[in-house]
């Protein structure tokens, strides 16, 4: 999967989060609603870096592969819990 396509999905995955999130959130008092708004964006930021940082990971050790051969690095890979 390109890592365009991967950012897309992310954004996707975060877009249905965010409106799931709405949903729980409807009915709530003024002041435990933004409590839950305040949440729900450091929520969202969060998960933002993890899937930036994944994609930045599983970059560099695709340019690990092409510079040392694949067993080395799929066993490494495997161990960070990168594709």
């Amino acid at each position: 999967m390109s890592q365009r396509t991967e950012s897309l999905n992310n954004e996707s995955r975060l877009g249905r989060l965010e409106a799931r999130l709405a949903q729980l959130a409807q009915g709530l008092e003024p002041l435990d609603a933004q409590v839950e708004l305040n949440l729900k964006g450091e929520l969202l930021e969060a998960l933002r870096k993890m899937f930036l940082a994944a994609q930045e990971r599983d970059f560099v050790l695709s340019s690990y592969r092409e510079i040392h051969g694949t067993a080395e690095l799929d066993a490494l890979a495997s161990e960070l819990g990168a594709a």
